[in-house]
């Protein structure tokens, strides 16, 4: 049977006091991560919070809404229903119309398209993964060295193929961090393998992975459409 224990002892006390985004403010919010503009309801009752000031929480706000919408509308369009995407877009939903205005552009000929905004993009992917790596690991991170995102149609099988390949990194995280626990709680047999598989916050919808090594890698997949990689080398 395997061991069993309480999530909520294991926080790192060094960090106690600051802001798990700037490093700087004290937290006066708990941001949770993902945000639920990426998930649908029922939500899960097991989403990761970060202690943040409530300038960081709240700063990235519009991205996130941003990036849903566009990670939905590309998922609409994949699935060819054009009823159900002009349903989309029509609904009255303030923030889709919104959306829409940040992003909507006519080419030479005045014919519509959704020109994708990859820096916003990239700043909710960032802060996702900072915070996901403080709650696993129990570490402070800065800005990342790399940045990589991608839609699914922009990759080829092949890479995809290689992206979602689980790495085996035979070294233990910090002590006392909630990847170290995950190693403590395993059966005596267990091995490394066991504990390196793809976190799912909500089947189809969010799921992570962390890397650690002589780098730090987290990969995200949103929505199964958006395939982000976080480099700290």
């Amino acid at each position: 049977m395997q061991k069993q224990y309480n999530d909520n002892l294991f926080f790192d006390e060094r960090y106690r006091g600051l802001c798990v985004q700037c490093h700087a403010a004290s937290p006066n919010t708990n941001d949770h991560v993902p945000g639920r503009a990426f998930l649908v309801k029922p939500y899960p009752n097991n989403l990761h919070s970060v202690p943040t000031c409530k300038e960081c929480n709240e700063k990235t706000s519009k991205n996130e809404e941003y990036t849903s919408f566009i990670i939905k509308y590309l998922k609409y369009l994949e699935c060819g229903d054009n009823e159900v995407l002009d349903k989309f877009v029509t609904d009255g939903n303030q923030y889709i119309e919104n959306c829409l205005f940040d992003s909507m552009r006519v080419d030479e000929n005045l014919v519509p398209f959704i020109d994708i905004d990859f820096e916003r993009i990239k700043q909710v992917v960032t802060k996702y993964a900072v915070a996901h790596i403080n709650y696993e690991m129990s570490k402070l991170y800065d800005i990342p060295d790399k940045v990589n995102i991608a839609f699914k149609s922009q990759l080829s099988e092949e890479t995809i193929e290689q992206f979602e390949q689980v790495h085996f990194d035979e070294v233990i995280p910090e002590i006392g961090s909630r990847a170290s626990m995950k190693i403590i709680i395993m059966p005596d047999n267990f091995s490394f393998s066991a504990i390196q598989t793809w976190n799912v916050v909500q089947d189809g919808y969010y799921r992570y992975i962390i890397d650690y090594d002589t780098t730090t890698r987290i990969r995200i997949v949103i929505g199964e459409i958006l395939f982000c990689e976080v480099i700290w080398e």
